[in-house]
């Protein structure tokens, strides 16, 4: 589990980058961060690890924003009554 062929992942990460599917760019920097420590590669098992967590920052600062709205519109809405 969390390794796999480095040619899969990387054609993995690049669909899932074209169709702006983050979740999924996450998930192939953390195999392919899991894949290059086990090939001894741990330059690119930090580049990817670090790529995953710019990319899990940015799923947290989304949802938060998501959160915030949500409550910005529901306060707006009691104080429209």
């Amino acid at each position: 589990p969390g390794q796999g062929d480095p040619g899969l992942l990387e054609e993995a990460l690049a669909v899932a980058t074209e169709i702006g599917a983050i979740r999924l760019q996450r998930d192939a920097h953390e195999r392919s961060a899991a894949a290059s420590e086990a090939a001894g590669d741990h330059a690119a098992a930090l580049r990817n690890l670090r790529a995953m967590i710019a990319i899990e920052r940015r799923i947290f600062d989304e949802e938060a924003d998501r959160r915030s709205r949500a409550l910005t519109i529901r306060y707006e809405a009691e104080q429209a009554r």
